[in-house]
């Protein structure tokens, strides 16, 4: 069924034709000033009306409407600061720019990992997202038929229904590339030498060198999909799935598609921001570093519990100590038979001196019972120990 036969146009007398919006309008300009800064503007001058009637209605001295005044006038300041001026967002956004003022495009990297296929690269994101990116290379409209147009429209309707139907998501991203790669100019230089005149030959040669060179100079717009999922499960699939969608985007006017590899993607990026170095790997681990720094720990350990029935509360060195040993063995550096956390963060209050406990007049006496003890038995057997 053609797009035309299964559209339904809602068309007013005049011809225009009704388009469903969002109730924020047509426009994705943002303003400054919103409804709940405006009803906040308003309350702060309705409370000072009603400060003043109520100051007059008690006949207040001019101490009293200088005071509560100047109470209102510093309450509307921390109200302007904080919820009109949103002093808070925008000083947070200020430290971003200072700390990323000369930043890579790393900054928006949040690919997790890209696992190269024969096909192309199946890309990870750190939120459990899957996804490709393929480039769509262009087909020509000249010569064709008047029927094309419709074809071209159809085709895509089905590729986008196709999409949809197999709950993937996409973006669509048309870039400006150097028209020197355009692939259509590979298939352009093959009919160079297919005439047996040589004449003509050397005609067609000049001809395509020409469009060449104006190619190496102009710009010529690139097609890329970026369709991705939320289902995991479907890191094996998401080439093939695509791929049969595609198939359906090439009855239009398209005639081939590439699935980048991670390489491809690289690429790609440099392009989009402009720069002629990136290092992915790099990108990756300093979006671990940042999503290790933004994780909230789900619990601190305080203490240990002994078999013994002692509650030993950790110090921050028996704390490190103790992450560690865990560390190593979960990296296997070391074997968890030859680990004895007693020896390592083991910490039981013993008594080292058997007068610890004695009070200063108790330990007198019995140091005196103790040299008492020995002088009498040192006379008895007449012979001197020494102490």
């Amino acid at each position: 069924m053609a797009n035309v036969t299964r559209r339904r146009k809602y068309v007013d007398s005049g011809g225009g034709m009704f388009i469903p919006m969002n109730v924020e309008g047509g426009t994705w300009n943002e303003h400054f000033i919103t409804t709940p800064k405006l009803v906040t503007i308003g309350c702060m001058f309705a409370a000072l009306l009603f400060l003043c009637s109520y100051l007059a209605s008690i006949n207040s001295s001019v101490a009293g409407y200088i005071l509560w005044i100047a109470v209102w006038f510093f309450c509307c300041i921390q109200i302007t600061r904080f919820i009109i001026f949103e002093e808070k967002y925008y000083y947070r956004m200020y430290l971003e720019l200072q700390e990323h003022e000369i930043s890579t495009p790393s900054l928006f990297w949040n690919i997790a990992s890209m696992n190269d296929t024969e096909d192309g690269a199946v890309m990870t994101y750190s939120d459990g997202k899957v996804g490709i990116v393929v480039k769509i290379e262009r087909d020509t409209i000249t010569g064709k038929t008047k029927d094309f147009e419709e074809t071209h429209y159809d085709a895509i309707s089905d590729f986008y229904k196709e999409v949809i139907s197999n709950r993937y998501s996409f973006m669509q991203m048309n870039i400006m590339e150097q028209a020197g790669k355009d692939p259509r100019l590979a298939e352009l230089s093959k009919i160079v030498y297919k005439s047996d005149n040589e004449n003509i030959c050397k005609l067609m040669e000049m001809e395509v060198g020409h469009i060449k060179n104006i190619t190496h100079k102009s710009l010529y717009e690139s097609d890329y999909f970026l369709f991705y999922t939320n289902d995991i499960t479907k890191v094996d699939t998401i080439i093939q799935d695509i791929t049969e969608c595609i198939f359906k985007l090439l009855d239009g006017a398209y005639i081939g598609f590439q699935i980048l590899t991670s390489k491809g993607i690289v690429d790609l990026v440099k392009e989009i921001y402009g720069v002629n170095y990136f290092n992915s790997t790099e990108a990756s681990l300093l979006m671990f570093s940042d999503e290790y720094k933004a994780t909230v720990p789900p619990f601190n350990l305080v203490g240990l519990k002994w078999t013994d029935g002692n509650v030993q509360e950790l110090t921050p060195a028996e704390r490190n100590r103790l992450r560690n040993i865990t560390s190593s063995v979960v990296n296997g550096s070391i074997d968890m038979g030859e680990v004895s956390l007693k020896k390592a963060v083991y910490r039981k209050e013993e008594k080292n001196n058997i007068f610890d406990d004695m009070g200063i007049e108790e330990l007198k006496s019995n140091i005196e019972n103790f040299s008492t003890d020995i002088v009498n038995e040192s006379s008895d057997d007449d012979e001197y120990i020494d102490i």
